[in-house]
């Protein structure tokens, strides 16, 4: 049994985020992405 866990990419390059995004899914892992890092602040809790 495995635990899913969350990861969050920052990456300013569209196609490399959305690969690495593929690829975690993939292995049962939730992902959110940003642009770069002041839009990651927006996906982090407080």
């Amino acid at each position: 049994m495995s635990t899913q866990k969350k990861l969050l990419c920052i990456d300013d390059e569209e196609n490399g985020l959305k690969l690495r995004k593929l690829l975690f899914e993939r292995e049962g892992h939730q992902v959110l992405t940003a642009a770069d890092g002041p839009r990651s602040a927006n996906q982090t809790p407080a």
